[in-house]
């Protein structure tokens, strides 16, 4: 694929290529009266030259023939974005779109996107501002606004704001509890199942934000590490009616999941040992689950959620992530130091925190296959990774 910045002799090309597209893939989610006010195939083609001289423009090409293209103006807003249907699913449109939003890095990205388009748009981190109508020659239209946050802000992402009284009260706490005997994972929630849910209050904004960036048109989720469903709770309240399969390795906490929600798919299982299928979901979640386990065993697992999800689907992270290399050599060398020192064997499980840098985890998500692998942001310590499979 080349993708080079627009010439005027595209425009008649662009007009085609625009006209073919609404009314074959489309068609779909609008009515025929919807697709000819949409594309009438009579479009003012020096209006649209015009447009695409001042606009940023960039035109995909494959094997010498135009396959999409698309137009972002000065102030974020993307414009037009359109791949003819031969080369649907060949990566054109997220090519075109990650240059076009990088052309203005200071601003936030906005688009108008359809209803064929809106499920694109969100595994690329927008989010529905509102749903419209809008006119077009007497015919009403449904699309979408919808907004991605300006790349200059999502890039300096702060795990801690201030490393070394981090660094200072981790270290005084590891001292205090230094004699504190290391307690098998299930053990651990079992005890505390009644307080579970207040202790995970802290992170109330996070568990909000993650309702919010599970794509709203995903069909099939799948949660790793549920427990009691919170996340679930502000998946549900964002309004995602898709089917949800919950895995944890606790009973009691599923007891609880199913009295709020009955219509979640519960498994009690291992979510290292079990089967997770292939090509099932459109999303995979895990929130404050993966922080106990070594880099091995998390990229094993990574694996099989890229298998489990479907092409384009998005897998979605929030957990605790180590501030800096030091954080994460130290919490692991004490880890393995009482693990010794018990005699606890490397495959039992143990509520012990052991989080990964952001790096170090983003290459084991990329390892696993993954692309377009990102740090989004941080909530109250939980920063939240995506990846998608392409």
């Amino acid at each position: 694929m080349e993708i080079r910045e627009y010439q005027p002799e595209d425009c008649k090309v662009f007009a085609e290529l625009f006209y073919d597209t609404v009314h074959s893939v489309n068609a779909r989610h609008y009515t025929q009266q919807q697709l000819e006010a949409w594309a009438d195939g009579k479009p003012d083609i020096d209006a649209w030259d015009e447009s695409f001289r001042r606009h940023y423009t960039l035109t995909a090409l494959i094997d010498g023939k135009i396959a999409g293209f698309g137009d972002v103006d000065d102030t974020g807003y993307l414009d037009r974005l359109y791949v003819h249907r031969d080369y649907q699913g060949r990566g054109v449109a997220s090519a075109l779109c990650s240059m076009l939003e990088s052309r203005y890095p200071d601003n936030d990205i906005t688009a108008h996107a359809s209803i064929t388009a809106r499920p694109f748009f969100e595994k690329r981190g927008y989010r529905m501002v509102k749903e419209q109508q809008v006119e077009r020659k007497g015919t009403m239209l449904t699309n979408f606004v919808m907004v991605k946050p300006a790349l200059s802000g999502i890039t300096e992402v702060i795990i801690r704001s201030n490393l070394d009284s981090h660094m200072k009260e981790l270290k005084n706490w590891l001292s205090d509890t230094q004699d504190v005997k290391l307690e098998e994972m299930s053990d651990f929630f079992k005890a505390r199942l009644g307080e579970y849910e207040e202790h995970m209050a802290v992170w109330k904004k996070a568990y909000e934000y993650m309702g919010q960036i599970v794509p709203g048109s995903c069909r099939n989720i799948l949660d790793l590490g549920c427990g009691t469903g919170l996340e679930i709770d502000e998946i549900r309240k964002a309004g995602n009616k898709g089917k949800i399969t919950g895995i944890d390795m606790s009973e009691d906490m599923l007891g609880l999941l199913q009295q709020k929600h009955k219509d979640v798919h519960t498994i009690c299982a291992d979510y290292f040992q079990y089967d997770l299928g292939s090509d099932i979901y459109d999303a995979a979640v895990s929130f404050e689950s993966l922080h106990h386990f070594k880099p091995e065993k998390k990229e094993e697992l990574f694996k099989k959620i890229y298998r489990s999800l479907r092409q384009g689907g998005i897998y979605i992270e929030a957990d605790y992530i180590a501030c800096c290399e030091e954080e994460e050599e130290l919490l692991m060398e004490v880890c393995d130091s009482k693990r010794k020192k018990e005699q606890i064997p490397d495959n039992v499980f143990v509520h012990f925190d052991i989080p990964l840098t952001a790096g170090h985890e983003m290459e084991l998500l990329r390892n696993a296959g993954f692309e377009d692998v990102h740090l989004v942001c941080s909530i109250e310590g939980a920063a939240f990774i995506t990846g998608i499979k392409r």
